[in-house]
């Protein structure tokens, strides 16, 4: 008597990937990659391919991307400068590079706010305004803000006179109450800068020099000039510490307030800024601003700094939404297994609530409607927020270890009509498959379930890149996605291609057995399908007994009366994987009901 078909793919909508190739919840398979589940319930098909719309336009890893109200995107290059303009048709110009007159010019963060496009680089915000921006050269006003500004005095009126050395008398210092470490610079307004070169030094109150720098008089120029110290200094919050200026030569000039006095003079006093992160969202008609441990704010045209601080060492990597509340995703360093969420109103003195993980680090929040996904640690771990607490959902399968590790860049989420996309990244080893994953279902009646949809479009003597990769962005406009992504020294922005299916997309089934302990023959492999258009195929192929590569069927025939493609190969083993691999042509692609294995 024969034995029972094993049902090796089937209703995979219910189940999606498994957790290793050995176990996962009902229904679910052990490989999805560019397997579209959700379009029609029941149906597996191939999914649209990303096709690359860049070419070499692009030369750097773009983490930051702006939907504009222009109708087309802004990139921001991680590694540069660069801002390139993708339109929706996904023709891609470089249209500004960026130079910051202090800190690196990496973007680290960008959003569309109040009519301007902002970003920002390590230590300035910058912004250009959305009807100017057919000439960013003209319109883009650089250094807009000081992200790492502490302390400030604006005045104006009269001048105070360099003289040639230290003096502590009163009308010669300015003093400051330092808020933050550490302290990296000084600047003066000047108003004439003389023939000599200029010392700028820092006391505390023991009159001890704690930091100074020497400009000569060549690189002086008047306006705010920025003192950088040779070193920065760590004050003691709370303490008074006092600024000097003097020259080779008394002739220079400071600006001052209604008196000639030094004590009167206009400065400024910069700290650090985080130099990897300054995520930004619009919330409550706000554009908040993440720094280290501080969240700055535009509000219509008028940039507050520190709007809300954490406590530190925590670093605000990644900002999401929870209703009208905003998130704040922390992180300390890959060393460091301990992080929190943040829960804040936007405008109360302190966070509402926050839920501390042992995860280094949050690295992105996936929004949908009234709940919250959150991608947390190196270890490819979902959590689900529902406002309070993390709550773990589930791992990104892959073989995870302190060599190997993937992550999610904070802006590599986008939402494609309630399908939720991420992009995983390798961060070293290559754990787990890499692209754009998917969290989606068809409607409430099914559960929620992950794959594989969208490999980026680079190919490997024809094979997919799924390893070696990170994806900086994804971007979703109306039903249009883009995807920027970095192969080694290669660069790239697709977009999905509504003109043509992703041919090559693959199931693997879980492993499969009889009776795990005896030799069994299967006989058969079965196909059932809806549709095979013309120039598509399904390939079948089989593992027996782990041997880590699949043989592809030669025994092969369709049915196309009962729409069934079966393999009758009849390889022995004790256990069994299958996969079905799709080829599709133009926009067709195999409508895939299920797979069997029959046993003998």
């Amino acid at each position: 008597m024969p034995n029972k078909p094993i049902s090796a793919i089937e209703q995979v909508n219910l189940g999606g990937l498994s957790d290793s190739k050995f176990s996962g919840v009902k229904y679910s398979v052990y490989k999805l990659l560019g397997i579209d589940l959700h379009t029609t319930p029941g149906i597996l098909q191939a999914r649209q391919a990303l096709a690359k719309v860049s070419a070499t336009t692009v030369t750097g890893l773009c983490k930051v991307r702006v939907s504009c109200s222009d109708g087309n995107s802004y990139w921001f290059d991680s590694q540069s400068g660069k801002v390139w303009k993708v339109t929706a048709a996904g023709t891609t110009t470089l249209v500004h590079t960026t130079t910051p007159d202090k800190g690196d010019a990496y973007c680290l963060g960008a959003a569309e706010y109040y009519g301007y496009i902002y970003w920002a680089t390590q230590k300035r915000l910058h912004r250009i305004p959305i009807s100017g921006l057919s000439d960013w050269s003209t319109n883009a006003s650089e250094d807009w803000a000081q992200l790492n500004l502490d302390q400030e005095l604006i005045a104006t009126g009269q001048t105070y006179t360099l003289t040639t050395g230290v003096n502590e008398g009163a009308t010669h210092i300015q003093q400051f109450v330092p808020a933050k470490n550490p302290c990296e610079a000084v600047a003066l307004n000047v108003g004439a800068k003389g023939t000599g070169n200029w010392t700028v030094l820092v006391h505390n109150s023991a009159n001890s020099v704690v930091g100074t720098v020497t400009v000569t008089n060549a690189n002086m120029a008047t306006g705010w000039y920025i003192f950088t110290f040779s070193s920065s200094f760590t004050p003691v919050l709370g303490d008074t510490y006092h600024i000097h200026a003097y020259s080779t030569v008394a002739d220079g000039t400071v600006v001052t307030g209604t008196t000639v006095d030094f004590e009167t003079a206009a400065f400024r006093t910069y700290t650090d800024s985080d130099a990897d992160f300054h995520p930004m969202k619009v919330q409550n008609l706000i554009l908040f601003i993440g720094d280290q441990n501080m969240i700055h704010q535009v509000e219509d045209n008028t940039f507050t700094k520190d709007a809300l601080d954490i406590k530190e060492p925590l670093r605000i990597k990644c900002l999401g939404t929870y209703m009208t509340d905003i998130l704040l995703g922390t992180y300390v360093s890959d060393n460091v297994n301990q992080t929190e969420v943040y829960r804040w109103n936007t405008f109360s003195g302190s966070f509402t609530n926050s839920d501390p993980i042992p995860e280094m680090g949050i690295n992105a929040f996936f929004e949908s409607d009234n709940f919250v996904f959150v991608s947390a640690g190196l270890y490819g771990n979902i959590y689900v927020y529902n406002g309070e607490v993390l709550d773990l959902y589930k791992k990104v399968p892959g073989d995870y270890s302190p060599t190997k590790e993937a992550t999610i860049h904070p802006n590599a989420v986008g939402n494609l009509g309630n399908l939720i996309l991420f992009g995983v990244s390798n961060s070293t080893g290559n754990p787990c498959e890499q692209g754009v994953y998917v969290i989606g279902r068809h409607n409430r009646n099914y559960p929620f379930v992950m794959d594989l949809s969208f490999p980026i479009s680079e190919r490997s003597g024809g094979a997919f890149v799924t390893s070696s990769i990170e994806i900086g962005a994804i971007l979703v406009m109306g039903y249009d996605v883009f995807v920027s992504w970095k192969n080694g020294s290669t660069y790239g922005i697709d977009k999905l291609d509504y003109s043509t299916k992703l041919s090559g997309a693959y199931i693997e089934s879980r492993v499969q057995t009889v009776e795990r302990e005896m030799l069994q023959t299967f006989a058969k492999i079965v196909v059932p399908y809806a549709s095979l258009p013309a120039s598509t195929s399904v390939a079948i192929g089989y593992d027996v007994n782990y041997t880590g590569s699949y043989t592809t069927t030669t025994d092969n025939k369709d049915d196309t009366g009962r729409k069934i493609i079966s393999a009758e190969d009849s390889p022995e083993g004790t256990v069994i994987q299958i996969k079905l691999t799709l080829t599709t042509s133009s926009n067709n692609s195999p409508q895939i009901e299920s797979a069997a294995i029959i046993p003998s």
